[in-house]
């Protein structure tokens, strides 16, 4: 807990030093920070030796798994392969999450996995905030709409978790659905999300400058683009088809605009795509010759929702940035705060192909939407500052009502968070007998990644982070048949089984270690070798 506060205090001094003559900006960062990170802190404040906080709040299953990714690179594997599926066809990997492989090799240096998580997610959010303010203020010249901008892009979001809240408790709202669409949701998610987005931003950037007519030393900045675009798609593979459409969209704006083909252009942003691409012919061959990787992609799909819960995700800031182009083009005369070319050009394509690319029949769909929600914000800002400068007191009391209707929905997420958290979520919590019982596996399992750990699912989820075990199952996505393992765990422990049952799914399995709760019955063929409090761990005897 204390290294966590101690990063984060740092985090805040750098901004300040960043951003010294910009206060507004330092207010609303710090803002964003806190809120963003509120769950953490309670979660890590609530911690006690009894119940030890997990360090997530939402889709925690997920966050154990990065830690069991960083444990494999911490054991030297630079191949991410499947801890939650136990059999050995499906053991092969890939150069797969590279990020969390690389940042497991820094847990030899002492450092916790929690703490390299959340270290890392916190200095690259202070790197996406810091690049945020430079990608908005490259197309607005105006201060004010700079600030603006970078706070609306900040604090809003949908309307999906409203249905949630108050309609249907069983309706997912986009934001949850897909977390690259907004900004906050970057920020208190994943890390390796929040870097990838920051180096999104920094691709592309670099890439439109390299677009200019009189650019020199292309060769050098080539190579400088293919080194961003390699490192975003390490990070978060989806961004580099994301790229590829918005720059496509940009250039047949282009053709439209000129009446001829973009030749200079198209290749330079074509030579600017050749990193991520080789990365990206990387993952389709893993992906089709790795049976562990082919199974588990069949299975975790990553298409768009439906159009209602995409216009309900959006609706505050469709409405917005709607507003804003119809104030844009009534205007009497240029507005010099901004570059009508290059915003017209680049923008207006990325709005209309943001939800083309995030609807295309390809798995990783709904990730393309990353970034739309810029020039969304961007043309809504403008809306909302001829509001705010209005004489009329209705019109300014009307953007101060649309503001708070686009920052609902993370209202609601870190509130929701936040309790969650505070109620002691079993899911969120490790008890000091689980916590005592994966310290025994992590000692005991030393037979490689031999042992096969049959437990409940949500406790199969913590194995691998301890121990070189593979477990029965443990993951919605990464347990390959989830569904059907789950249902053969419950017959398992349910004590009306047969004996000849449980222990034909002992023999065909392969299963060497279970832990059940110490009511119930003793697996057939079996010894205890650990008991703690309300579980005990049984090794099953050839």
């Amino acid at each position: 807990m204390q290294g966590h506060l101690v990063l984060l205090s740092s985090c805040h001094f750098v901004i300040v030093s960043h951003l010294r003559q910009h206060r507004v900006f330092i207010l609303w960062a710090i803002v964003a920070l806190f809120w963003a990170n509120l769950p953490y802190l309670v979660g890590y404040a609530a911690s006690t030796p009894q119940n030890q906080f997990g360090g997530f709040f939402l889709y925690e299953q997920d966050g154990y798994s990065y830690f069991a990714k960083m444990r494999q690179g911490a054991q030297g594997a630079w191949e991410f392969h499947l801890p939650y599926t136990s059999e050995d066809e499906y053991q092969t990997g890939g150069f797969v999450y590279p990020f969390y492989l690389l940042l497991g090799k820094l847990a030899p240096l002492g450092l916790s996995y929690p703490l390299l998580y959340h270290g890392a997610r916190l200095l690259s959010s202070l790197l996406l905030l810091i690049v945020l303010a430079k990608f908005i203020a490259r197309f607005v010249g105006d201060r004010r709409w700079q600030v603006w901008t970078w706070g609306l892009l900040l604090f809003s979001g949908g309307w999906g978790l409203l249905i949630s809240t108050f309609v249907d408790p069983r309706y997912v709202a986009y934001e949850l659905i897909a977390p690259d669409a907004f900004v906050f949701s970057i920020l208190y998610g994943t890390p390796h999300v929040i870097f990838g987005f920051a180096l999104f931003l920094i691709w592309i950037g670099y890439t439109l400058d390299t677009l200019k007519p009189n650019q020199t030393h292309l060769a050098r900045r080539l190579i400088i683009a293919n080194i961003l675009g390699l490192l975003t798609a390490l990070s978060r593979e989806a961004y580099g088809p994301a790229f590829a459409g918005i720059f496509g969209a940009y250039l047949s704006a282009l053709i439209i605009q000129r009446r001829k083909i973009p030749w200079r252009e198209g290749v330079l942003v074509a030579l600017s795509c050749i990193g991520a691409g080789l990365y990206g012919v990387y993952l389709i061959y893993a992906f089709r010759s790795s049976p562990g990787l082919a199974a588990w992609s069949q299975q975790n799909a990553f298409t768009s929702p439906d159009l209602f819960d995409f216009l309900v995700g959006f609706a505050p800031l469709i409405v917005l940035a709607a507003a804003g182009l119809f104030l844009y083009f009534k205007r009497p005369q240029p507005d010099r705060s901004i570059s009508p070319s290059r915003y017209l050009s680049f923008l207006i394509p990325w709005l209309i192909a943001g939800p083309i690319m995030a609807y295309l029949p390809i798995a990783i769909s709904r990730r393309l939407i990353a970034g739309w929600q810029i020039p969304l914000c961007l043309f809504g800002a403008y809306a909302l500052l001829r509001l705010i400068d209005s004489k009329v007191p209705l019109r300014r009391t009307l953007a101060v009502g649309v503001l708070a209707a686009s920052a609902v929905s993370i209202f609601l997420i870190i509130t929701g968070g936040t309790l969650f958290v505070t109620a002691r979520k079993p899911s969120l919590y490790q008890t000091a007998d689980q916590l005592a019982a994966l310290d025994w596996l992590g000692r005991s399992t030393l037979r490689g990644d031999r042992d096969v750990v049959l437990a409940d699912w949500h406790f199969g989820n913590l194995v691998p982070i301890y121990a070189n075990a593979r477990v029965f199952v443990g993951h919605p996505i990464e347990t390959i048949g989830f569904k059907e393992k789950t249902a053969q765990v419950d017959r398992f422990f349910d004590p009306t089984t047969p004996e000849a049952d449980r222990q034909a799914l002992i023999d065909r399995w392969q299963i060497t270690l279970v832990v059940a709760p110490a009511d119930r019955l003793a697996p057939p063929r079996s010894q205890i070798v650990f008991k703690q409090g309300a579980l005990n761990i049984y090794q099953i005897t050839p």
